[in-house]
């Protein structure tokens, strides 16, 4: 079994972002205050695939102090069984072929303080009432993963993730929202694009609109700049999949195109869900459950179940927006 994991020991070896970091000052703020709140043992962040939850960790962690923590790269972990093993590994404890993981860590690991920040957890919620069970048997072990769905274990505390404000929503300067800030950040980056002009801002906004503010979206657009003009980048995104790849050679592949991102989310699901999630595609804007029930296969309360758990994937989100008083 090869495992490539990063190991962190009171900061280290993090991941490590050589671009700057945009918005989120209220999640910042509450992970900030439940990091530093010994009581918060369960903590998930929720959110779609290339929405920055591990970006948005990091930066948590870097700004506060949780104390001694582990990372713990879960996507380098193909099966659940895997996870326990994993941490014996990483906190280079003696394997034992006579005693369960579960036992070691539990020993090793008796009257001591660790955060264990557990990023890519979504394919291996299996190992979640594994994880839960030593955090309740170790009052001085606490976890934080990011995951795109929760861990459904009692005590978790959900820190939900999503898509950056896009046009319309100015900042305090008045210049751009966050996501146009992003755009024009990693467009700078590509030499294509040093001073905006309030027609160019006009095309950034609108771009980062058609991509729902999506960080991964955004920054998968904004490279694109080095061989598209903005009027021609817009115009393209009419096929989002197969204009949004080409990401960084040092992230994720998933992280590398758009299409690998949700991929990697449509795989997780089963076979009844996948079907659903391929149905919903004939909307292109927000809808409404009876429209829902009007176009798709399952039975009325087979689709509310459904609906549930592309909900929990992050694979649809609850628009702000109601018609006649119902969500869409």
């Amino acid at each position: 079994m090869a495992i490539a994991l990063l190991a962190q020991r009171n900061d280290p070896h993090l991941p490590v972002y050589l671009t700057r970091f945009f918005g989120r000052t209220a999640e910042l703020d509450l992970l900030a205050r439940l990091l530093e709140n010994p009581d918060e043992r369960l903590i998930t962040l929720v959110g779609p695939g290339g929405v920055g939850k591990t970006r948005l960790l990091v930066e948590a962690v870097s700004r506060s102090s949780p104390g001694e923590t582990i990372y713990v790269d879960g996507a380098a972990l193909e099966r659940p069984e895997f996870v326990l093993p994993a941490l014996v590994d990483l906190l280079d404890i003696d394997p034992s072929v006579d005693r369960p993981s579960s036992e070691v860590l539990s020993e090793h690991l008796s009257g001591r303080r660790l955060t264990i920040l557990f990023d890519n957890l979504e394919h291996l919620l299996d190992a979640a009432v594994d994880l839960a069970a030593l955090v309740r048997a170790l009052p001085g072990l606490r976890l934080v993963a990011t995951s795109r769905a929760p861990m459904h274990i009692s005590g978790e505390r959900l820190v939900p993730l999503e898509p950056l404000a896009t046009g319309g929503q100015q900042t305090v300067a008045g210049a751009a929202s966050v996501a146009a800030q992003l755009f024009i950040d990693r467009a700078t980056l590509t030499g294509k694009l040093d001073e905006p002009t309030e027609a160019d801002l006009a095309l950034i906004e609108t771009i980062c609109a058609r991509l729902d503010g999506l960080p991964l979206a955004i920054e998968l657009a904004a490279a694109r700049l080095r061989a598209l003009s903005l009027p021609a980048l817009l115009a393209l995104l009419t096929n989002q999949l197969a204009v949004l790849t080409g990401g960084p050679r040092d992230t994720s592949v998933r992280h590398h195109a758009l299409r690998a991102t949700i991929a990697w989310s449509y795989d997780l699901l089963d076979e009844d869900e996948q079907r659903l999630l391929r149905e919903l595609g004939v909307f292109t804007e927000s809808f409404a459950l009876r429209a829902v029930n009007a176009v798709c296969t399952p039975a009325k309360c087979e689709t509310i179940d459904l609906l549930e758990s592309l909900f929990d994937q992050a694979l649809l989100m609850r628009a702000e927006d109601e018609l006649d008083g119902e969500p869409r």
